[in-house]
Protein backbone atom coordinates (compact mmCIF):
# COMPACT_ATOMS: atom_id res chain seq x y z
CA UNK A 1 0.00 0.00 0.00
CA UNK A 2 2.83 2.40 0.50
CA UNK A 3 4.23 2.52 -3.24
CA UNK A 4 2.60 4.30 -5.74
CA UNK A 5 1.28 2.08 -8.26
CA UNK A 6 2.68 -1.42 -7.51
CA UNK A 7 -0.25 -3.00 -8.45
CA UNK A 8 0.22 -2.23 -11.68
CA UNK A 9 4.15 -2.53 -11.68
CA UNK A 10 4.78 -5.64 -10.58
CA UNK A 11 5.94 -8.72 -12.47
CA UNK A 12 6.96 -11.85 -12.50
CA UNK A 13 10.78 -11.10 -11.34
CA UNK A 14 9.54 -8.95 -8.21
CA UNK A 15 7.21 -12.17 -7.41
CA UNK A 16 10.10 -14.20 -7.57
CA UNK A 17 12.49 -12.01 -5.51
CA UNK A 18 9.16 -11.43 -2.86
CA UNK A 19 8.93 -15.43 -2.83
CA UNK A 20 12.57 -15.91 -2.06
CA UNK A 21 12.35 -12.80 -0.05
CA UNK A 22 9.60 -15.14 2.31
CA UNK A 23 11.00 -18.36 2.14
CA UNK A 24 14.34 -16.85 3.82
CA UNK A 25 12.25 -15.40 6.27
CA UNK A 26 10.54 -18.80 6.90
CA UNK A 27 13.95 -20.54 7.18
CA UNK A 28 14.52 -18.34 9.45
CA UNK A 29 12.03 -18.93 11.69
CA UNK A 30 10.46 -15.34 11.47
CA UNK A 31 6.99 -14.00 9.99
CA UNK A 32 6.59 -12.52 6.38
CA UNK A 33 5.44 -9.19 6.12
CA UNK A 34 1.64 -9.64 4.94
CA UNK A 35 2.10 -7.03 2.49
CA UNK A 36 4.07 -9.35 0.07
CA UNK A 37 1.59 -11.40 -0.32
CA UNK A 38 -0.76 -9.55 -3.00
CA UNK A 39 2.44 -9.63 -5.39
CA UNK A 40 3.62 -13.12 -4.77
CA UNK A 41 -0.27 -14.33 -5.29
CA UNK A 42 -0.53 -12.81 -8.66
CA UNK A 43 2.52 -14.39 -10.17
CA UNK A 44 4.13 -18.05 -11.45
CA UNK A 45 6.24 -17.43 -8.30
CA UNK A 46 3.23 -18.55 -5.92
CA UNK A 47 3.76 -22.31 -7.10
CA UNK A 48 7.19 -22.99 -6.32
CA UNK A 49 6.82 -21.13 -2.45
CA UNK A 50 3.87 -23.52 -1.72
CA UNK A 51 6.51 -26.02 -2.65
CA UNK A 52 9.11 -24.53 -0.67
CA UNK A 53 6.55 -23.40 2.24
CA UNK A 54 4.95 -26.79 2.28
CA UNK A 55 8.26 -28.72 2.72
CA UNK A 56 9.11 -26.10 5.97
CA UNK A 57 6.15 -27.62 7.46
CA UNK A 58 8.63 -30.62 8.22
CA UNK A 59 11.46 -28.99 9.29
CA UNK A 60 13.16 -30.24 12.83
CA UNK A 61 13.49 -26.90 14.20
CA UNK A 62 9.64 -25.89 15.44
CA UNK A 63 10.34 -22.16 14.93
CA UNK A 64 10.91 -22.72 10.83
CA UNK A 65 7.77 -24.92 10.88
CA UNK A 66 5.50 -22.49 12.66
CA UNK A 67 6.85 -19.83 10.09
CA UNK A 68 5.82 -22.26 7.45
CA UNK A 69 2.65 -22.48 8.53
CA UNK A 70 1.57 -18.83 9.22
CA UNK A 71 3.15 -18.18 5.69
CA UNK A 72 0.73 -20.64 4.02
CA UNK A 73 -2.22 -19.41 5.36
CA UNK A 74 -1.31 -16.28 4.45
CA UNK A 75 -0.29 -17.03 0.90
CA UNK A 76 -3.93 -19.06 0.60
Amino acid sequence: DRIAGLDIRTDAELARMLADFAHERVAAGRDVPHDIWPVVRAHPARAALVERLTAETRAAVPERREAAVRALKELS
